[in-house]
């Protein structure tokens, strides 16, 4: 029952008054994790009593807020929140009930921080509202916890939404090059006695290009599966980027022929990298194919490498048919794009390019891109030397 004084009675029946002594009220005053208060209902919030919880949540001491001495409660309010505050109080003032709410103030030593307050008016015998009575207590850690599981459940979403796209994007690539195995099988069986020696070597030359795209789709799939599990891991190695570069160009052989593709390098034969093996071959064959698949025939790709202040720089510049500005923003923050033709027919996603930028930011570099539509592409890599060279020095 409100306002009602509970005591404790001895055996015989007696109230034992020591419980009630101002000793006891001071104890729990002093113990409780949080400010006990009452203040005047007006526009400062006139504070007429605070715990000693006053200094640990605050900051301050009770005697300078006490009657508004160096500043008033209302002032530790975060100025964003007091029309809040305010308007909570004054519903409950009118409807003479509790209230309960969560905002933040700011402290001494100017800390932001959140509070949770729950109070009630105390009223005359004219049942107004002269005073307020009620329990301040911080929640900041909860409120950081709670933001930490919004923000996780936001990008599990995002990664959800990602994965969705990704698998979509997969399964319709996959589709052209399977099928184009199996047709090509299929009228090679139906046709085995009337093909010739060239015709044949054609058809194998077609599957094996197939089946080079439906490896080089699966090879993304296992890395963009691993860096979302956060199971991959760097295993630095010390690598000659010139001799890396033409096993990458020897891979993309028969798409260079078949486009008469001149590729323009500039790479000093000694330029080494210490770095992951696997990611700066997946980062040089996705720019590479990519250069090539969006180059009309007979065009350059020019490739270079070098090395300035804090970073190592390697570039890959095309004349091919580029890209709008919406898309190289999307590719740069690691996302999938629409599908792409290339200048012979070859699908495009993007894909490859979302996973060079996502492998970029884990050897803590930068990728910049730069494409005009119809006029090329430059893709600039830049990794910080000590990310490669640690180990060396």
């Amino acid at each position: 029952m409100k306002n009602t004084i509970y005591r404790a009675y001895e055996k015989d029946g007696a109230c034992s008054t020591n419980l009630l002594s101002p000793e006891l009220m001071t104890n729990i005053m002093h113990n409780l994790p949080g400010i006990a208060y009452r203040c005047i209902n007006d526009g400062d919030w006139t504070m007429l009593f605070l715990s000693e919880g006053c200094v640990q949540l605050t900051g301050y001491n009770p005697e300078e807020l006490l009657y508004n001495r160096d500043l008033s409660y209302d002032d530790l309010i975060v100025p964003e929140d007091r029309e809040l505050v305010r308007k909570a109080v004054n519903d409950c003032v009118d409807l003479k009930s509790c209230f309960k709410m969560e905002y933040r103030i700011t402290r001494k030593d100017g800390q932001v921080i959140w509070v949770w307050e729950q109070g009630e008016p105390v009223l005359d015998k004219g049942k107004k509202t002269i005073y307020l009575d009620g329990f301040i207590a911080d929640i900041n850690s909860r409120k950081r916890v709670e933001g930490e599981l919004l923000s996780m459940s936001e990008e599990l979403r995002h990664y959800n939404k990602l994965k969705d796209k990704f698998f979509n994007i997969i399964a319709h690539d996959l589709q052209n090059p399977i099928y184009a195995i199996i047709s090509l099988t299929e009228f090679m069986q139906e046709s085995r006695d009337t093909l010739n020696l060239d015709q044949i070597l054609d058809f194998c030359a077609q599957i094996n290009s197939s089946a080079n795209r439906i490896s080089g789709h699966l090879d993304n799939l296992l890395e963009w599966a691993k860096i979302q599990a956060g199971k991959k891991t760097m295993r630095y190695t010390q690598i000659k980027l010139a001799k890396l570069v033409d096993e990458v160009l020897d891979s993309l052989r028969r798409q260079t022929i078949d486009k008469q593709i001149r590729y323009e390098l500039s790479i000093d034969p000694e330029f080494k990298l210490y770095t992951d093996l696997r990611i700066i071959s997946s980062i040089l064959r996705n720019l590479i194919s990519n250069a090539l698949k969006y180059s009309d025939q007979g065009k350059s790709v020019r490739i270079k490498a070098w090395m300035e202040r804090e970073y190592a720089f390697i570039q890959v510049e095309d004349q091919g048919i580029g890209m709008p500005r919406s898309m190289v923003n999307k590719i740069a923050q690691g996302e999938f794009t629409e599908n792409r033709i290339g200048t012979a027919h070859e699908t495009g996603n993007g894909m490859g390019l979302a996973l060079v930028a996502t492998y970029i930011r884990q050897l803590g570099g930068k990728l910049e891109l730069e494409s005009k539509v119809n006029r090329g592409t430059t893709a600039l890599v830049m990794i910080p030397r000590n990310e490669m060279m640690s180990a060396l020095t």
